[in-house]
């Protein structure tokens, strides 16, 4: 399909007009888009930060004081009525403890900060076995005593003498769900959330209380195969370590900061992509708007433009057209009067005109005397 000389305007001002709008479109788009990622790197580390210190205060100072308590002469005889004050004092001093107990060596708990608690066997919890040790550790669990999620962890209880020897353990059980409340606190715009997991990548607190609930009793998500956990800091620095990063996780995209504590745990605060690219889905809209004005516009000026142009074209073709049929009609070459390129041309036509009439006339006989 031919092009006439309007249809090759109107593409030449399209293609002229909407190149550089394009240009400065994408410029702009990929402008926005890593401010509007920057920016959210930004918010997410600081809400990160914030919700990890507390959380490192609110297990340092209960692991402080459980260190302190266990280390109480007091303890050293396995006395149920002389230590019961001790397990008391600690819950009292930590809102966030449901109780506390001392096992011994066996794993029998004999004393409780309640007297009506029920007393269990905690001998199969890794945290126990691992403060027979010697060493302070936790351990995410399903309480035996109320049947909650809770964190548990104990402490060594060392006999008195020159050559002091593990008697028992101190132990506490605290509620997952402070911690829960903590990372509730600062959700983030529509789809935004923190969530704990220990070590290991078990679930320790999450917004969705069911999570947790099924993590406790080792069921629900795996969290070991979430993508911010694996591409985690595997060292924390100066106390905690960050890594901001985009990932797909359950069918979504998602900016996170995965934030590793010094205990190892990690906490992974994010948003889903595209609530934080939203503020360009306006910037979209305008440029489809001026690209769409800016058709319109280019458009009715080319059709104008064409006409203008081509008209006089068009009528200087009908008139070489008769010309070459014999018809000399200059009237319709005055009529043209236009002043630029083509008017030159129609004179040009008008001389060629009369020179081919009167070479005619010559050629016929009619010249005039």
């Amino acid at each position: 399909m031919k092009l006439g000389i309007r249809e090759k305007i109107t593409g030449a001002m399209l293609i002229g007009a909407l190149i550089p709008l394009l240009a400065f479109w994408g410029v702009d788009y990929y402008k926005f888009k890593q401010e509007a990622i920057d920016t959210v790197e930004l918010h997410l580390t600081a809400v990160a930060e914030q919700q990890a210190v507390h959380i490192s205060d609110l297990l340092d100072s209960t692991r402080r004081g459980l260190k302190i308590i266990a280390s109480q002469p007091l303890l050293s005889d396995l006395d149920a009525e002389t230590s019961r004050p001790l397990t008391r004092i600690f819950v009292k001093n930590f809102e966030w403890v449901l109780n506390a107990y001392i096992a011994d060596t066996d794993g029998m708990e004999f004393v409780r900060n309640d007297e009506g608690g029920k007393l269990v066997s905690i001998a199969d919890r890794e945290y126990f076995k691992n403060a027979l040790q010697g060493n302070i550790t936790s351990q995410i669990a399903i309480s035996k005593s109320n049947g909650k999620p809770v964190l548990l962890s104990g402490a060594p209880i060392y006999s008195q003498g020159s050559l002091p020897k593990v008697v028992g353990v101190f132990g506490f059980s605290a509620e997952l769900s402070v911690i829960s409340k903590t990372i509730l606190g600062d959700k983030i715009g529509e789809t935004g959330f923190s969530f704990l997991l220990d070590e290991s990548g078990r679930l320790v607190a999450h917004p969705n209380k069911y999570k947790t609930d099924d993590a406790a009793a080792g069921k629900g998500d795996d969290f070991k195969l979430h993508p911010a956990f694996i591409s985690r800091p595997q060292y924390p620095v100066q106390g905690q370590n960050h890594n901001f990063m985009a990932y797909t996780h359950d069918g979504k995209d998602w900016l996170g900061i995965a934030t590793t504590m010094a205990d190892g745990w990690t906490l992974i605060t994010q948003m889903e992509r595209s609530e934080a690219l939203e503020p360009l889905a306006e910037l979209n809209q305008r440029a489809a708007i001026t690209l769409l004005l800016s058709i319109v516009f280019v458009g009715l000026l080319s059709f104008l433009l064409g006409r203008t142009l081509s008209a006089p074209i068009i009528n200087l073709t009908q008139i070489t057209d008769n010309i070459s049929r014999g018809d000399f009609d200059e009237d319709a070459l005055d009529k043209i009067g236009t002043h630029d390129e083509i008017g030159v041309l129609a004179n040009s036509v008008r001389r060629l005109a009369v020179s081919i009439k009167i070479a005619m006339e010559m050629l016929s006989g009619k010249q005039p005397k």
